[in-house]
């Protein structure tokens, strides 16, 4: 169920920035249009709530899409970093090692 959320998440996430987009210039032209109305300049208020409503649509679709991609990249992420602990343990969930190392410090390089 995770991972078909996650695909459908990630294979809709650029269609649903377009419709917020898209629904943010609709409502702005049409604010626009209904203020223009009210005070005689209809053409100039239309395209001035055009260009607010695309301003604002953009960033609420950076704001939900981001986050949702956000979401989707940090659960492949999590899946690569389980995946390489299973691999690394034993069977009574030991972490195998080749034996001690001995980590030697780094020498400070002087410029």
């Amino acid at each position: 169920m995770n991972k078909v959320l996650a695909a459908m998440i990630r294979g809709l996430n650029g269609l649903l920035a377009l419709v917020i987009v898209a629904v943010g210039a609709i409502v702005g032209s049409q604010y626009g249009a209904t203020v223009g109305a009210q005070h005689g300049a209809d053409q100039q208020q239309f395209f001035g709530g055009l260009v607010a409503g695309l301003l604002v649509g953009s960033l609420a679709a950076l704001a939900i899409c981001g986050v949702l991609a956000l979401f989707v990249e940090m659960r492949s992420e999590l899946i690569k970093i389980r995946m390489l602990l299973e691999t690394t343990r034993d069977g009574m969930g030991r972490v195998q090692t080749d034996g001690p190392q001995r980590v030697e410090p780094r020498q400070a390089e002087v410029p």
